[in-house]
């Protein structure tokens, strides 16, 4: 009788897993409290807990044998169970193949398409044929901030249309980029007021004047058509926080740097830099200017960057920009 009753018991535990309220020395006080001998109740004991521990074993050998769908199936047939839900015959058609419509056309219609789709995200675009439009425009920006700071970046189309000189000799406080800052001499009796000159000692002086800024003036290495989205490439043009910290970012692009999508930008820049020794660290897209709804789904904009994009499409007629012709 002692042993049906421990063997009963026992299973009852190891179909569960051991359990700390039923325990060995638990059974084998009840047991002996019912009159069973002790040695008798440790035989029994120890050749239940051997066919356990064999029990365990073929588990964990099945378990391992079984693959993962195996496994999977299982798991969703107790639910379907559970559910009252029968299997589906068969499994749901595959989606069809996404084939993105890459934009087709000429110069033109790329530009068309880049400035009405920039439009739609909150940028505005300008066609300008000439460095006097860009001026023209820039200062137009200008008149609605008396006393606004500009920091203007190194690329080769800013320096080409002299933006920095053109701002110093309008008595703007202009930030220049630390590498352009090295180079800069002006005279202490000069109306010029180039920041970077003055005051830059370091990095964090330089990110500290940068926040102070009104607006940003930088070029683009690359635009796509068919998002309205402006791309920086770092290792050249200094031109990533330029684009980031001022309020207003007015961007100055040629028509020619237009592509129609992002497959022709990764084909084009892996062409181009990834053959090199040191690729781009970054490439930072910009489509519109910064918005956010992180705050009860409410779109607040220039939060995380410039409240205001301006992208200039330069397309240079006959006037050609000269360092020495400073307009005033």
């Amino acid at each position: 009788m002692v042993k049906e009753i421990l063997t009963a018991i026992w299973f009852c535990v190891c179909a569960g897993g051991p359990s700390p309220a039923i325990s060995r020395p638990y059974l084998v006080t009840r047991l002996e409290s019912s009159g069973g001998n002790n040695q008798e109740v440790q035989g029994v004991l120890n050749e239940r807990a051997t066919t356990f521990k064999r029990l365990q074993d073929a588990r964990s050998t099945t378990i391992d044998m079984e693959s993962s769908s195996q496994l999977r199936a299982r798991m969703l047939e107790r639910i379907r169970a559970s559910l009252n839900h029968p299997a589906t015959a068969s499994a749901p058609e595959e989606l069809p193949l996404f084939l993105s419509q890459t934009p087709k056309g000429d110069v033109q219609g790329l530009i068309e398409m880049f400035s009405a789709e920039a439009e739609k995200v909150g940028g505005q675009v300008a066609r300008v044929n000439s460095s006097g439009e860009v001026r023209e425009y820039i200062e137009r920006l200008l008149l609605l901030n008396t006393g606004a700071t500009v920091a203007v970046s190194n690329g080769p189309l800013v320096q080409e249309l002299c933006i920095r000189e053109w701002l110093l000799s309008r008595n703007t406080r202009v930030v220049s980029c630390l590498e352009v800052s090295d180079s800069i001499q002006t005279s202490s009796d000069s109306q010029f007021r180039d920041e970077p000159t003055r005051e830059l000692r370091s990095r964090q002086q330089y990110r500290r004047l940068l926040l102070e800024c009104d607006f940003g003036v930088t070029s683009a290495d690359y635009a796509l058509a068919d998002t309205g989205t402006l791309v920086l490439l770092s290792g050249g043009e200094q031109h990533r926080l330029i684009s980031l910290l001022p309020p207003v970012h007015v961007c100055i692009l040629e028509p020619a740097r237009i592509l129609p999508a992002l497959s022709q930008l990764l084909m084009h820049v892996g062409e181009e830099f990834y053959s090199r020794e040191r690729p781009p660290q970054a490439l930072t897209c910009i489509t519109g200017p910064s918005r956010t709804a992180d705050i009860e789904h409410t779109i607040t904009m220039g939060v995380h960057g410039p409240k205001s994009l301006h992208v200039l499409i330069y397309s240079p007629g006959g006037d050609e920009t000269l360092c020495n012709r400073v307009s005033t």
